[in-house]
């Protein structure tokens, strides 16, 4: 079993409804129906008033606990080398200051996708003379981009202040090896629980190089306190404490040595 959070206004609640329905369980026996105290049944609507409000809180922590054993944590079948991958997950991602790949793919949020790759020192350096001659008096900032269009469906992109570049390639679908997906965010799996599932996949061979599992599950109905948030499942937290900072991707796709 993994109850939630203690809260000191949930068991004020609780108290108070108790009472409240054993107050009126004795009116009704003892006023309306004229019957004796004495009687078993009384006592178990007595108990069954007690146990009642808890019966969802212990039919969550047991589904909870279970899925959690079942199936949670970060799970790597296999590492390969990689030049890069596509990430579909929406967590966006550079390639630089992090594992070097030399190209990522993701949608563009307009129903195509594009490739990010490092642009060369020859195109970075024509970029710039580019927006020079085509911006002569403009002063940029450091947070600003330059973009110098060689096509419709590629760029060259400066990043002012880290002095990086990248050519952009627009596609029509992602063409990578290795995938980086979201199989399941938010999947609704029993009362109060959620289910979320990331995983790695080599398209060509149809291996499952690696997948993060993780279950969430909220609040009972009395809860009350100030936040109600859901708690996910240790396995996970285990998990991502071992590995430190480093995304599923980054455990399964190693960059290729130069």
């Amino acid at each position: 079993m993994r109850f939630y959070y203690f809260s000191l206004f949930s068991w004020m609640a609780y108290g108070v409804a108790v009472v409240v329905a054993i107050v009126l369980l004795w009116m009704i026996w003892t006023k309306l129906l004229r019957l004796k105290l004495t009687n078993p049944v009384y006592w178990i609507l007595v108990a069954a008033i007690l146990v009642a409000p808890w019966g969802e809180e212990l039919w969550i922590s047991y589904n909870f606990d279970r899925l959690c054993r079942k199936d949670a944590g970060m799970f790597i079948s296999k590492t390969v080398e990689a030049d890069g991958y596509y990430n579909d997950t929406g967590v966006i991602t550079r390639i630089v200051g992090g594992p070097t790949y030399n190209f990522i793919e993701s949608p563009d949020g307009k129903g195509s996708f594009h490739r990010v790759e490092h642009a060369t020192n020859e195109e970075k350096a024509h970029a710039l003379a580019w927006y020079t001659e085509h911006h002569p008096t403009a002063k940029l900032r450091a947070n600003e981009w330059i973009r110098e269009p060689l096509s419709d469906r590629e760029e060259v992109v400066v990043e002012q202040g880290t002095g990086y570049a990248w050519r952009i390639t627009t596609l029509d679908k992602p063409t990578a090896r290795y995938q980086y997906k979201v199989i399941d965010s938010h999947a609704h799996v029993s009362h109060e629980i959620d289910r979320f599932e990331d995983v790695v996949t080599d398209t060509q061979t149809g291996e499952l190089l690696g997948r993060f599992v993780n279950y969430y599950r909220g609040p009972y109905w009395f809860f009350i306190s100030l936040g109600a948030p859901t708690i996910p499942c240790q396995e996970t937290e285990i998990a991502v404490r071992q590995h430190g900072t480093l995304a599923l991707y980054a455990l399964t796709l190693l960059p290729l040595k130069k």
